[in-house]
């Protein structure tokens, strides 16, 4: 905690912004995994080096995740218009919300790094360079589920890319056990057909759009802490109805 002329000038967790809060943590979750849990007995001087290096080197990451979200000052505002674009205004008619839903159908599936930019403005940053940005419904699914729940979301007036729909998962079954996300799965494993059917019974029946968020919200927290479905990672054969 540092003060000038008696006044505090570092600001307590609950005072910082949410990108700032999840940078804080972050670099405490670093901290302690390479300080704590990587630290073997009998530490050699290489391995210390390797292991401080290794430190450094996510929390540079960090640093600059940091500065590219603050660098990107339009973001905000293109998250806010991109969240209005497509929404019915509240007086609109059965005909035009028809419309405004359809059209968020036709809207291609962006790629990761328009996901990925709107969950940094939404104070959510990219916790490693191997961590990749997940559409949790996807845009291009690979069953009838998947469309059931895309439907259901643009529903409520939620797109494709919105960052409620998005979450960081590990790149590849290489990066798992990462000290940010220790038991999540790999984004190279989790889209599968009983993955598409999870997230549709989770989210289907959801009446409000504030609570159709709540759920995706709910999901992206299962996912990062490993709790999902087991059902997600076997193959459709095995899956008992």
């Amino acid at each position: 905690m540092e003060y000038d002329h008696g006044h505090r000038v570092t600001p307590q967790l609950h005072e910082l912004s949410p990108l700032d809060r999840a940078i804080f943590e972050f670099e405490q979750k670093a901290c302690h995994a390479h300080s704590h849990k990587c630290a073997p007995i009998n530490e050699t001087a290489e391995q210390r080096q390797k292991r401080e290096k290794s430190l450094n080197k996510a929390l540079v990451h960090l640093k600059a995740e940091r500065a590219l979200t603050l660098a990107k000052i339009d973001v905000q505002t293109q998250l806010e218009e991109y969240r209005l674009a497509l929404k019915p205004h509240d007086n609109a008619s059965r005909a035009e919300k028809v419309i405004t839903r359809e059209a968020m159908l036709l809207e291609r599936h962006h790629p990761a790094i328009v996901l990925g930019n709107f969950m940094r403005t939404d104070g959510r940053p990219k916790p490693d360079e191997c961590f990749v940005a997940h559409h949790i419904i996807p845009g291009k699914g690979r069953t009838p589920a998947a469309h059931r729940a895309r439907v259901a979301m643009h529903f409520h007036g939620i797109r494709i890319s919105d960052p409620d729909n998005g979450t960081w998962m590990p790149k590849w079954r290489c990066h798992k056990g990462h000290w940010a996300m220790p038991q999540s799965m790999a984004h190279s494993e989790i889209h599968t057909f009983n993955y598409e059917a999870w997230v549709l019974r989770l989210t289907r029946g959801e009446q409000t759009e504030w609570a159709f968020r709540s759920k995706l919200k709910e999901i992206s927290m299962l996912l990062r802490d490993g709790h999902q479905d087991p059902v997600v990672s076997l193959p459709p054969a095995l899956v008992k109805e």
